[in-house]
């Protein structure tokens, strides 16, 4: 047989990608089918119900409203920095600037744009793929750690959590969550050196991805049952993860001479401002009372999310639990936005798949979860805060 045969090796390729959409039918099918149903829940939305209008209230494509409902909020800063870069100046009215957000996601998006064209479309392509990525490989880590079954819950859980239409907006959290996975998964697999390098792409992408490497130090201690004699050179590689943050603090620090405004710079009107614990008690105080807006719906979801991770730690495992405990107190710091900052912490879900093992409590948050988020969706879209 003549395997130069064009027809051949067309065959053959055909024959993988047909073979691997099989094997991993769960998490795109799970992809497919939440992420359109969300696109037309939205576009409906925008065709059928008014959209906020107002000083700073923009829209892109106000005649597609398949696309437009996807770029809101901070839509706009990342936006900024693909087509013009950096600026670190100071908005006149409430101080804000660009520097507090993080490169890897607007870099990404720069870089598909040189391809189609138009950032927004390119930002739009870039979380989608990320999120669907991060999908197989979450299926892949939990089905061999768990079983098929907890594989596949994880992955519907984290897809119809209330906040899951970040992964497909103008935001890092697709990207965070495809750094996050991967270096996860590549530390299952021991290949230290790609684990490394895809924490540093989430400590590139947030401030929080370099925990990752806390997260990976205790998977390689677990891989040798936490024996100092049995470290080995390559455990070096995961402090490739410095690389992220550390890279956009020398360019801050170059380009502006202020090493750390992406932290401090977040401390004005509109973001962190007003933020502290004092405010956090206050604000749980009211959701005890029955006082409850998006700020204490956001703090009820963190709230639910570690405790989740503590009463489920020894299932989940030392690794994944510490990394998720860490990362979701530490959200805790701007809880205005727990919400969508627990969505990428993806121990969450695999503490939820191991929480509602029955079906009757799988399909009972199921269906309040997709009601959220449908909810949560369209207020987005129609430029309600939501995070």
């Amino acid at each position: 047989m003549n395997f130069d045969n064009p027809y051949v090796t067309r065959s053959r390729m055909v024959s993988r990608l047909l073979g691997w959409l099989v094997k991993y039918r769960v998490p795109i099918v799970v992809f497919a089918t939440t992420r359109l149903g969300l696109f037309i829940l939205v576009c409906l939305s925008l065709m059928s119900l008014p959209v906020r209008e107002g000083e700073g209230l923009w829209r892109v494509f106000p005649d597609n409203t398949f696309l437009d409902g996807w770029f809101r909020w901070d839509a706009g800063w990342y936006n900024s920095i693909v087509e013009h870069g950096y600026s670190n100046l100071p908005k006149p009215e409430n101080g804000q600037r660009d520097t507090t957000f993080w490169p890897l996601y607007p870099v990404t998006v720069r870089t598909v744009k040189l391809v189609v064209g138009n950032p927004f479309v390119a930002a739009f392509m870039v979380s989608n793929i990320a999120f669907l990525v991060s999908l197989i490989l979450l299926f892949r880590i939990t089905k061999r750690r768990y079983g098929a079954d907890i594989g596949t819950k994880v992955v519907m859980l984290i897809s119809i959590w209330p906040f899951s239409f970040y992964f497909s907006a103008y935001y890092t959290e697709a990207l965070y969550l495809l750094a996050c996975v991967a270096a996860f998964y590549f530390g299952e697999n021991r290949r230290w050196a790609l684990a490394g390098l895809c924490a540093a792409a989430a400590g590139a992408t947030r401030l929080l991805g370099c925990l990752s490497m806390v997260g990976l130090t205790l998977l390689y201690l677990e891989q040798i049952q936490f024996k100092v004699k049995g470290i080995r050179s390559d455990f070096c590689w995961i402090f490739l993860g410095l690389i992220g943050p550390l890279g956009f603090v020398l360019f801050l620090w170059l380009e502006f001479g202020e090493p750390f405004v992406f932290y401090w710079g977040r401390n004005v009107p509109g973001w962190a401002a007003g933020v502290s614990m004092a405010s956090l008690f206050n604000d749980i105080g009211d959701l005890f009372w029955g006082r409850i807006a998006m700020t204490e719906i956001n703090i009820l979801f963190g709230l639910l999310g570690l405790a989740m991770v503590i009463f489920t730690w020894r299932k989940v495992g030392i690794a994944y639990s510490v990394w998720a405990i860490i990362g979701l107190l530490a959200a805790f710091f701007n809880y205005v936005g727990l919400g969508r900052y627990v969505a990428p912490i993806f121990p969450v879900f695999i503490s939820g798949a191991i929480l509602l093992s029955t079906e009757g409590r799988f399909l009972a948050w199921a269906f309040l979860s997709t009601l959220l988020l449908a909810l949560f969706s369209i207020m987005y879209s129609h430029w309600y805060w939501v995070t």
